[in-house]
């Protein structure tokens, strides 16, 4: 229904297709799918139980079957191949291409995910920027998570959580800008503010701005403003503002 809708369809069954160009380019043959919009859909050639719903929703996508894009220009950009995914948002996972099994929901969340699989973004500008390629992330925030590329197997909850992290793995960040600058791999950041600066790999901060300044490697910093200046290598600090200023390497603060 509408001009150019479903122009080249043939072996295509139980669909429905609504919209100026939509499912307009594609030689199309899937069956049971959903496509409603102007150019949704456009160059859809074998797809099957997916739904396009939006101005350019999936406009490039090829054959990106079991899928649900909805909003203008999601998944738009893209040659989708890859299937499974949700995509619902404005420009929600706009450059997707062979990636399969992501969820990505709110405005530009996801926008420049390419390859990555089975990651999760939720939240306005989620993991928008990064031309993310890693697997099995989580971001949940308005800007969580925000220039991941090729990072994997991260989980960042809170507003700016995780937000400038590119390729580190095994990350936890939790708070609002928690682990905000930088993370190596497998460090733990629970708080507000905590480990904001940069975190050596395997160091944990929990607490509000706790590690906040820097930590070097494997350090551990738990209670407020704890270890908040900078840690060196294998530093400990426990306890409201302990080590508040500095730490050396192998040093502990109690209190």
């Amino acid at each position: 229904l509408g001009d150019m809708a479903g122009l080249n369809a043939t072996s295509f069954l139980q669909n429905v297709v609504i919209g100026k160009n939509a499912l307009g380019a594609g030689v199309a043959t899937g069956e049971s799918n959903v496509v409603i919009g102007f150019e949704a859909g456009e160059d859809i050639t074998n797809s099957e139980s997916a739904v396009y719903i939006g101005a350019g929703a999936g406009k490039q996508h090829t054959s990106s079957g079991h899928s649900v894009i909805i909003g203008h220009d999601a998944g738009g950009s893209g040659i989708g191949t890859g299937q499974g995914s949700v995509l619902v948002g404005k420009k929600a996972g706009k450059d997707l291409t062979t990636g399969a099994d992501n969820i990505c929901i709110g405005h530009s969340s996801g926008e420049a995910m390419t390859t990555g699989s089975q990651n999760i973004a939720i939240g306005f500008q989620a993991t928008q920027l990064g031309v993310t390629t890693g697997d099995k992330n989580v971001s949940v925030g308005d800007n969580a998570g925000l220039k991941i590329t090729s990072g994997a197997k991260n989980t960042f909850l809170g507003y700016t959580a995780g937000m400038r992290l590119t390729t580190g793995s095994s990350n936890v960040a939790i708070g609002d800008t928690a682990a905000y600058l930088n993370q190596g791999i497998n460090t733990v950041a629970i708080g507000l503010l905590s480990a904001s600066n940069a975190q050596g790999a395997s160091s944990v901060a929990i607490g509000s701005s706790a590690g906040f300044n820097a930590q070097a490697a494997t350090c551990v910093a738990i209670g407020r403003l704890a270890g908040c200046g900078a840690q060196g290598d294998y530093a400990v600090a426990m306890g409201h503002q302990a080590a508040q200023i500095s730490q050396g390497d192998n040093a502990v603060a109690l209190g």
